[in-house]
């Protein structure tokens, strides 16, 4: 079995990405690791893992990217 290679993202969407998981969960977390996922075209998708070892699935993007994404 391949290793899972761990990859950065900037420090303010960790921290959202952080502060998401703590809301929704109820819990503290003390820390993220993030690993690629194949198959996005439009958004960078990782696997998230706690430092609790609870998994979660990430999409992000950027505005500056694709400006108009989400307008109506």
């Amino acid at each position: 079995m391949a290793l899972k290679k761990e990859t950065m993202i900037a420090p303010a969407a960790q921290q959202q990405v952080l502060q998401l998981i703590q809301q929704s969960e109820g819990t503290a977390i003390s820390s993220l690791r993030f690993f690629p996922v194949g198959g996005g075209s439009i958004n960078d998708t990782y696997q998230v893992e706690t430092n609790t070892k609870d998994l979660f699935f990430c999409k992000l993007n950027t505005h500056k990217k694709f400006p108009g994404l989400f307008e109506a």
